[in-house]
């Protein structure tokens, strides 16, 4: 009997873990690296912490030539501000895809 109460605590905490790990691992789904061009051409790279901060960079020919911290933070669903130093952008991220003005971005 001590047997059968063992496992059965054993599987319910499993089962409790493995929920509560799912509850976690949500996320924004801006979270991440977002691209847009080349970075041996010309790219510029946004990078979006869960927290709301983040770092926007811009590569021309392979050299990092921008480099400003960023916070950001959801408007509505799939539309983001984004503030740097000395912008405050809307982002909308739609299908995947990360649009800013004429530019789109993939995640990386």
């Amino acid at each position: 009997m001590k047997k059968i109460i063992l496992i059965t605590l054993t599987f319910c905490t499993v089962i409790a873990l493995t929920f509560a790990a799912g509850c976690v691992g949500g996320g924004d789904p801006i979270v991440g690296t977002w691209q847009c061009g080349e970075k041996t051409s010309l790219a510029f790279i946004y990078t979006f912490n869960a927290d709301g901060t983040g770092t926007y960079t811009t590569f021309m020919t392979g050299k990092e030539i921008i480099n400003q911290k960023t916070s950001w933070k959801k408007i509505s669903d799939g539309t983001y501000s984004v503030s740097s130093s000395d912008a405050q952008r809307t982002m909308t991220l739609r299908s995947g895809v990360l649009f800013d003005g004429g530019r789109e971005y993939l995640k990386v």
